[in-house]
């Protein structure tokens, strides 16, 4: 029941997004999300912090999201992985009691001002998940340039988007700037692993290889501004 609550909470993307844990990080975190979200340690050796209303992360701009992260045991290398709900779902401003005025939060109304869902937007759902990660990176409990994106169904359209991304962040004007994390760490950086074990199709023999490279770059960059300037009409 406890997995299944878990899930349920993070339905909407179907993400996961797996950070390389640090060597040097503690061996007991009491908390992630500067203090927000409490974590308690597993008979396994694993920690887990689960995020509910009352420990909501504020994003970028404000808008709270629901998140939980879950850190390996402190004595073996593994990932950390974060999953949370997307703006405008659940507990990020998606449910009547999340959308309540919250004097906690920097802006109290931010759920009713701006949170409401941007489908698969990479100036707010992308972007989102990246300043999530880089808080955890900021807390030293990642490695940010080792950070990998899966997911199924609307998650591994996410994922794509972030891949897409790879060290840029875009900006509500349609803009990119380097990925950076709310402290300022350069190297931010995703790659996307796909959540089916298919083999993609072959690149057509007709293409080079330094055409192909330019040609799927440009196809992304597309994809993600076609997303953005679909998500303002």
């Amino acid at each position: 029941m406890q997995n299944s609550h878990r899930l349920a909470r993070t339905w909407p993307a179907l993400l996961g997004v797996l950070l390389l844990a640090s060597p040097a990080r503690p061996a007991t975190v009491a908390s992630v999300f500067n203090g927000k979200v409490p974590c308690i340690a597993e008979p396994n050796g694993v920690q887990f912090c689960a995020g509910t209303l009352a420990t909501r992360v504020e994003t970028w701009d404000d808008v709270p999201l629901d998140a939980n992260v879950t850190i390996p045991p402190a004595a073996m290398d593994g990932y950390v992985v974060l999953s949370d709900s997307a703006r405008g779902f659940h507990f990020s401003c998606g449910f009547a009691a999340a959308q309540v005025p919250d004097p906690t939060l920097t802006n109290p109304t931010a759920c009713t001002d701006r949170g409401w869902i941007r489908l698969a937007d990479a100036r707010y759902e992308a972007r989102d998940t990246q300043y999530l990660a880089g808080l955890l990176a900021d807390e030293g409990l990642v490695i940010p340039d080792k950070i990998g994106v899966t997911g199924a169904s609307y998650g591994g359209g996410q994922s794509m988007i972030l891949a897409a991304l790879k060290d840029r962040v875009m900006l509500p004007d349609g803009t990119f700037t380097p990925w950076k994390s709310p402290d300022g760490l350069d190297n931010m950086r995703s790659a996307w692993r796909p959540a089916s074990t298919r083999r993609p199709a072959p690149i057509p023999s007709t293409t080079s290889r330094a055409g192909g490279r330019a040609s799927r770059r440009a196809s992304r960059t597309t994809a993600i501004r076609r997303c953005a300037r679909s998500s303002t009409r």
